[in-house]
């Protein structure tokens, strides 16, 4: 019969009588043919955690060395329930154990401390957006197997992950990680909510199977630029946005020879300069997202992108949050683009994604928590992607049934 051990972890002489417990639950693993439940709790304050395990069926050597399955999960917890509820990382200094009435202190001098390294750094001047705590605790209780299934997870750790990057290009890749799984996420709720429309459209089900099948492709998220100009339609400080059809590069001149690439590059030339006039981020999103008509810098901005480009009622704190990042995304992360290996105080490239960064780092911290929530799309968000996948390609082609059809959602 295996031996049953009782033990408490103390990070920075913290207390079990420091309050109630921040979380109460259980490991459970799978040692042999059967799971076996263990008994977690812990306590946090600021900078300090009291852990309890009960009924561990883990070797003894194994909870010396900090090694035992339950250790590392509920340590994962309590490092991702401290950063959440204050916003900052908890940074053991030292470590008590405490197992059959023996003490087993561990701190720097100790081979592997603190056991459990956390790769994320939030910055002194950085506040992060504080979570209630009953998101928290949802949060937290997810088994690291099941996180690394789920969009949700990789949209925060990618988020968390950026934070603490020192140099902007870095940076730039996690923030973009976290908006893609954010969008990925919004597609995946928009496509099933469509799916139970549909089932239940009158008209719809009258149609002929192919009519149908050609109108779900049409309705349909899917596809990163598609699923990224819903992300863009739902934020955009811009009301009559919903009026254009959503394009990325494409001319609206039928006349005109379309060079994506050189437009590509024109962007990125003219943003890199548009940034550069800036000195103050804080004061570039407040005019992005109050669209101050009488600001300078966007009204160069509207003048140089979008009337070449020939864009309507494009909203700019949507452009450059995600629109622009994405053009820059493809060309880097596609391997078209070098690593900007080695840059100059005032290089333009710099003061680019520095800008880029820093919008997308506002946005995410605003919205991050929305992932975790019961519904991401409420009923207008739904009808307003619906609109837009009903206006986004050109649908001449298409039989008549399906032409009557998408203009009852226009």
């Amino acid at each position: 019969m295996t031996n049953k051990n009782n033990y408490e972890i103390i990070i920075n002489d913290a207390s079990s009588d420091m309050g109630i417990p921040s979380y109460e639950g259980k490991y459970k693993h799978k040692p042999g043919e059967h799971f076996v439940y263990i008994p977690v709790s812990f306590i946090v304050s600021e900078n300090r955690a009291y852990i309890c395990v009960t009924d561990s069926d883990a070797p003894t050597e194994r909870i010396l060395d900090f090694s035992a399955d339950e250790i590392r999960d509920t340590l994962r917890k309590t490092y991702l329930y401290h950063l959440l509820h204050f916003g900052k990382e908890l940074t053991p200094a030292k470590m008590t154990l405490r197992i059959d009435g023996q003490e087993y202190i561990y701190d720097d001098t100790t081979s592997n401390f603190p056991f459990m390294f956390s790769m994320l750094r939030v910055p002194s001047d950085f506040h992060l957006t504080s979570f209630a705590e009953e998101l928290i605790l949802k949060i937290i209780k997810e088994s690291k197997s099941m996180q690394f299934k789920k969009d949700e997870y990789a949209c925060l750790y990618a988020f968390l992950g950026g934070l603490g990057k020192e140099h902007y290009n870095d940076q730039f890749i996690y923030f973009w990680t976290a908006i893609n799984a954010y969008y990925n996420l919004i597609a995946k709720e928009y496509n099933t909510k469509l799916g139970v429309g549909l089932d239940a459209d009158a008209t719809y089900q009258l149609l002929d199977e192919n009519d149908q099948k050609t109108i779900k492709r049409i309705l349909s998220l899917g596809g990163d630029e598609k699923n990224m100009h819903a992300l863009s339609l739902l934020y955009s400080r811009d009301t009559t946005i919903k009026k254009a059809r959503p394009t990325m590069l494409r001319n609206f001149d039928p006349n005109a020879v379309k060079d994506r690439r050189s437009d590509e590059n024109f962007i990125i030339i003219t943003m890199s300069t548009w940034f550069c006039e800036w000195q103050q981020w804080e004061d570039m999103l407040h005019s992005l997202k109050t669209l101050d008509a009488n600001d300078e810098h966007l009204i160069s901005l509207k003048e140089s992108i979008f009337d070449k480009l020939r864009f309507k009622h494009i909203d700019p704190y949507a452009w450059v949050t995600f629109k622009f990042p994405y053009i820059f995304r493809c060309n880097s992360f596609h391997g078209s683009r070098a690593y900007l290996a080695f840059a100059g105080y005032n290089e333009p490239e710099l003061k680019m994604v520095q800008g880029m960064c820093y919008a997308m780092r506002d946005f995410l911290n605003e919205n991050i928590k929305n992932v975790f929530e019961k519904e991401l799309l409420n009923e207008d968000a739904y009808k307003k992607i619906r609109f837009m996948c009903a206006n986004y390609q050109n649908t001449q082609y298409e039989s008549d049934a399906v032409q009557r059809f998408l203009k009852t959602l226009r």
